[in-house]
């Protein structure tokens, strides 16, 4: 389709085009968002009600109920009867909805502002290794960035975008009806569709469970479906393989942890909660203060905040109270709090030993020679 030029109804003020190289980070001030630069000057005025994540160059802004794709540049894409989804840019694409979206008016247009296909699916889920995950009519297909069914709709909506060139699907007809498995890219079984439950492939990995009375637990699989290892039944683990390391939690103490990829508890539960590792650190939480570690364990920025993000192009963003600030790898303040006027939660002498404490703390695991 032919690119489609749109007026803006809402408009916002124009801003000196940024450099490509330029990584921008979304800020909050007076109510307004914005976005600032790695070292904390702002380019882009906060004058949004909203404002997502810059990816692949572009991001999506909100406000006055309207949404802007907008690039370093200004102006990218904006159409009243349009929304674009926050934080879904992918491989050029960005997932879209007409105001009938209720009703199956779903799509994507691309980068560059272009209306690339028709809207008129269910529900789409963003752009993987070259093809969207799409629902017609309760089942779940594939389609190419034209559109087009590569994988017809089959399967049920529990199924998910391709990683590692494997999907995990979920099968909705005949005598594997319920189960789940994975498929490649012609739409073929790779490994069968003989679980209660899967996660897709993160790391080279993916959890399932046969959840059977005989064999309830939990189990990681390699793209051949040869097991890599079986949990240990002393944890859960809700999330995926990151960075080589995946969040488990504690049956024992109801405190998470980490795993790596043969299973073994190189961090053992000890934080009241813990993110998934990014650019090398961890946010962990204790009693009731965020900070991150790295992945030996050691601390490396106390346990200060409120509430984190994860790191992202060298920066993170962090809560104090309900103001927000960013710092970098080294703990520094690169934009905030003294923007707000606040004062850190804890005194340093009180961080200092929270920070001594999971340092010495006997649950770090290290395997034998």
């Amino acid at each position: 389709m032919a690119p489609a030029c749109h007026k803006a109804s809402v408009t916002f003020k124009p801003f000196e085009p940024i450099e490509e190289s330029a990584n921008l980070y979304p800020m909050a001030k007076g109510g307004k968002w914005g976005y600032m630069d790695q070292t904390g000057k702002i380019r882009i005025e906060p004058q949004f009600d909203n404002a997502s994540d810059f990816k692949e160059g572009v991001a999506v802004v909100w406000t006055n109920k309207q949404t802007f794709l907008i690039g370093k540049s200004g102006l990218i894409f904006t159409d009243p009867h349009i929304a674009l989804m926050c934080n879904t840019v992918s491989e050029g694409m960005v997932m879209a909805a007409k105001a009938s979206w209720l009703s199956g008016g779903w799509g994507f247009i691309n980068t560059k502002g272009e209306i690339v296909m028709d809207f008129k699916f269910y529900i789409c889920l963003p752009f993987s290794e070259g093809l969207a995950v799409a629902n017609v009519n309760g089942k779940v297909g594939y389609i190419d960035k034209s559109g087009n069914w590569v994988i017809k709709p089959q399967f049920g909506p529990l199924s998910y975008p391709f990683y590692d060139g494997l999907a995990m699907v979920t099968v909705i007809e005949g005598e594997s009806r319920g189960k789940r498995g994975f498929i490649d890219k012609e739409g073929n079984f790779v490994i069968k569709p003989i679980y209660a439950y899967a996660k897709d492939f993160s790391d080279g990995l993916a959890k399932v469970t046969f959840g059977t009375k005989d064999d309830p637990g939990w189990k990681f699989i390699r793209p051949d479906g040869s097991v890599a290892f079986t949990l240990n039944s002393r944890y859960d683990c809700f999330g995926k393989f990151s960075e080589g390391f995946s969040v488990v939690h504690g049956f024992d103490n109801g405190k998470s942890g980490f795993i790596n990829k043969q299973g073994e508890a190189v961090i053992a539960p000890q934080f009241d909660e813990a993110n998934d590792f990014s650019e090398g650190l961890a946010a962990v939480k204790v009693e009731g203060k965020w900070g991150y570690i790295d992945k030996t364990g050691k601390v490396v920025i106390e346990p200060l905040y409120s509430s984190v993000r994860d790191f992202h192009n060298g920066l993170a963003l962090v809560y104090i109270d309900d103001k927000m600030a960013y710092i970098n790898k080294a703990g520094e303040y690169i934009w905030g709090p003294e923007e707000h006027g606040v004062k850190p939660l804890i005194s340093p002498e009180k961080a200092k030993e929270l920070k001594e404490r999971i340092e010495s703390s006997p649950y770090i695991y290290h395997p034998p020679e």
